[in-house]
């Protein structure tokens, strides 16, 4: 896990580097929105200009470039990004990164590139590069620090990977305890991205006094081992997962194309997060399950 997450780091903020593999500009883009970011607390000789792309808030990586060490030379395979461990793969889309083994990850919202800077979306930070994200409303401020690595006990250590929930057995105790569900019909792992690493939290579906199904998330603080609830839905007040690939079906998506489909708490909502494949490309869905609207699109080549 630390390798991936030293591999992603170096990728995405090597992307700046590179103009040929950038997306359009986005159609809804807002400059100058007043916010200010901090790295682990600190703001000297960081320069940050946060834009907002259709609605999400995204981070220029020009100012951290030289917190990580590479080089990055171009071939016939494409743009390789090396340190003195690894190399890397950037191809074509940036939504996609493929490490020296052949792993691929998928970034929800693709870097873009804007007036000659790259941006990533701040999402990415939490999910991807294990860092954690908080927001001081009171001071329009985003604070962005490396998490700390519980399980090793030492001061500074980066928690490589992403966030994650508590056992079967820690969520059962911690959902008695609380009183949040009357019966516990299932504990299961659940992926809060796409793909089968990253952050993940732990699922818990029962009933509650009203006899209602419901669905519970949990997580756990890297830092103090505390469990805490990052989620809950009712099952009736939403579409379940036979109707959001039946939503999929309009752009050619059917049951039998579907890697992975799973409920998850998603920024301020909810959705189902939906991975395919299809004709020789690999597509990525968001659909919010209250509304069924589509709310995450990404489709990119499998030899990418």
């Amino acid at each position: 896990m630390i390798k991936r997450i030293v591999l992603i780091s170096t990728v995405l903020l090597a992307c700046q580097l590179t103009g040929a593999e950038a997306s359009d500009y986005p159609e809804k883009t807002e400059k100058n929105v007043g916010i200010q970011l901090k790295l682990n607390d600190r703001v000297d000789n960081i320069h940050w200009q946060p834009v907002m792309i259709n609605d999400r808030l995204y981070i220029s990586l020009s100012d951290v470039k030289n917190l990580l060490g590479y080089s990055v030379k171009r071939d016939n395979s494409g743009l390789m990004v090396a340190n003195r461990f690894h190399r890397f793969l950037l191809g074509e889309h940036l939504n996609q990164l493929t490490d020296e083994v052949g792993n691929a990850y998928t970034i929800e919202q693709p870097v873009k590139e804007l007036e000659g800077n790259t941006y990533i979306p701040l999402r990415a930070f939490s999910d991807i590069l294990g860092y954690k994200v908080d927001w001081n409303d009171a001071e329009k401020a985003v604070s962005i620090r490396q998490k700390k690595n519980k399980k090793e006990g030492m001061e500074g250590n980066l928690l490589v990977g992403s966030s994650y929930g508590p056992l079967e057995k820690e969520a059962s105790q911690f959902v008695e305890n609380n009183k949040l569900l009357k019966e516990i019909t299932n504990i299961k792992k659940a992926l809060l991205r796409f793909e089968e690493y990253g952050s993940s939290a732990t699922m818990v579906t029962g009933k509650d006094g009203s006899g209602e199904t419901k669905f519970l998330w949990l997580e756990t603080d890297t830092r103090t081992g505390d469990i805490s609830v990052i989620g809950t839905a009712l099952a009736k007040s939403g579409i379940s997962r036979d109707k959001a690939i039946d939503i999929l079906q309009a752009k050619g998506i059917h049951e039998d194309s579907i890697k992975n489909a799973h409920l998850v708490p998603y920024q301020e909502g909810i959705l189902w997060l939906i991975s395919a494949t299809r004709g020789g490309q690999n597509y990525y869905y968001g659909i919010d399950f209250y509304t069924g609207e589509i709310s995450i699109e990404n489709i990119v080549p499998l030899n990418d």
